[in-house]
């Protein structure tokens, strides 16, 4: 390892005078966990020097380590190799940067350092016809009834979380106990909100009812509550599921390219970086959406969900778009009667909140639905729609599976029949892993750590190429 860390000294971020290190017969990969780390034991994922030859002044030295270094090979396994170094007089000096270095080593896909095998990319072997004749006919029938009573079940758990705020300032209640109680009850309402949410998204499919009137009364009732612009969101998202993981045409989750990332001056692997990333996502990616597009197709001009001439839109839905901006300033109107009534603290404590905690889920489920190292995006002639739609992830979610109503653990029978209610969707996907057999995908890692593990290792995909996969820095 110190021949690691002598070139760690030679290769450090500020420039460095050394003697002419003329560099023959030299091929090196090196991935670190951290470049900013100088912790090269813990964080050198990956390193090959087959014959290095450096030129040292008024010195002939040979050095041949005996220590082997572990090399990652792909996804398929470890290599391990030696090397040597042969040091040579010279009086020459040169400066080497560590940047100029950095930028011409090809850095990994991310799946392979986070040891994940790729998805297939070939064609499937199967027809969507195929794959629905493997799923009972029971589970693609629409219950209004039935799609009702999730509605009112959630409605109820909210009226009574609602109803228990007014019992946390009572007399024979501690008052500390309100410092407990209050974000408990946040929590909750902010999850249980969010099962209302994935409620009105099942409207938004028309898998709620046979009936669209019912549909989309419901799912604009449902949305507009929770600040959201049923119609207008509706439109979008049906984009998103004609076009997944398209990287000209999808509406949300596009990966940023090299040149957009370096442009953007993001920050690749350090953790602080990542939290702030991760901060920024959860707090202001959804109305960052909702506002500007953001993360969704590159239309390279202002594109938001509020104006019917955005070019999401197309002449047939400015009436929808309408509706929903209509509903929305309803609804704003009366939170701000709300807070007039009982003040802003009142309204921030009782709504605001859990709808930032709906906010915090909406855009965690769906990262982690379409964001993972071993799933590719595709360009031109290599995309087709099951190719897209197979390009999704279900994760276990533990009890939120329920509360959230099966969004998280049921992703890619939804992709591929999202007409389906969410009832079914459980059942479906026990008969879609048989029929899908290496083409299903569950990542088992616990969701907080795969939060953690996506926003750091998924940062952008190369600039050309028809199959991209997530890669870092």
């Amino acid at each position: 390892m110190w021949i690691l860390v002598q070139f760690w000294k030679f290769l450090s971020p500020n420039s460095v005078n050394v003697e002419s290190f003329s560099f023959a017969k030299l091929l090196m990969t090196l991935t670190l966990n951290n470049l900013h780390s100088r912790d090269l034991e813990q964080h050198a994922l990956s390193l090959l020097l087959v014959g290095c030859h450096t030129e040292w002044k008024n010195t002939t030295t040979r050095y041949t380590p005996a220590t082997r270094y572990k090399l990652q090979n792909n996804h398929s396994g470890f290599l391990f190799i030696d090397f040597s170094l042969e040091f040579r007089s010279s009086a020459k000096t040169q400066v080497l940067s560590f940047e100029n270095f950095r930028t011409t080593s090809k850095m990994p896909e991310s799946y392979a350092t986070l040891n994940k095998t790729p998805r297939p990319t070939t064609n499937p072997p199967f027809t969507l016809k195929e794959l629905k004749a493997a799923i009972p006919a029971h589970c693609f029938e629409r219950s209004t009834f039935r799609s009702f009573t999730y509605v009112a079940l959630d409605l109820t758990m909210v009226w009574i979380l609602f109803l228990s705020t007014g019992y946390f300032s009572h007399p024979y209640i501690p008052r500390w106990a309100s410092y407990i109680l209050w974000p408990v009850y946040w929590v909750c309402q902010g999850c249980i909100c969010t099962g209302i949410w994935v409620l009105a998204h099942e409207c938004g499919h028309y898998s709620f009812s046979d009936s669209k009137t019912v549909c989309d009364f419901t799912g604009l009732t449902l949305h507009t509550a929770l600040l959201v612009p049923y119609h207008s969101w509706r439109i979008s998202h049906a984009k998103h599921h004609r076009s997944t993981n398209d990287m000209d045409r999808d509406e949300v989750f596009v990966p940023s390219t090299k040149d957009e990332f370096r442009k953007g001056s993001l920050a690749a692997l350090s953790p602080s970086s990542n939290v702030l990333s991760l901060l920024k996502l959860f707090l202001f990616g959804w109305p960052a959406y909702l506002l500007f597009h953001v993360t969704g197709r590159k239309y390279h001009t202002h594109t938001d969900h509020f104006n019917p001439s955005s070019p999401i839109f197309s002449s047939k839905d400015y009436r929808d778009v309408i509706i929903s901006d209509v509903a929305l300033v309803a609804w704003i109107g009366f939170l701000g009667y709300l807070a007039y009534v009982n003040t802003i603290v009142w309204l921030v404590k009782v709504y605001i909140i859990p709808y930032l905690i709906v906010n915090f889920w909406l855009v965690f489920i769906t990262d982690m639905q379409h964001s993972d190292a071993a799933v590719p995006h595709y360009r031109g002639g290599q995309w087709n729609w099951l190719k897209g739609a197979l390009c999704t992830v279900d994760r276990d979610y533990g009890i939120l599976n329920h509360v959230f109503h099966h969004i998280g653990d049921t992703h890619i029978a939804h992709h591929l029949f999202s007409c389906m209610p969410h009832y079914h969707a459980v059942e479906a996907t026990k008969h879609l892993k048989k029929a899908l057999g290496e083409f299903y995908y569950k990542d088992n890692t616990p969701i907080f750590k795969a939060m953690w593990l996506t926003g750091r290792y998924c940062r952008y995909v190369e600039n050309s190429g028809d199959i991209l996969w997530y890669k870092h820095d």
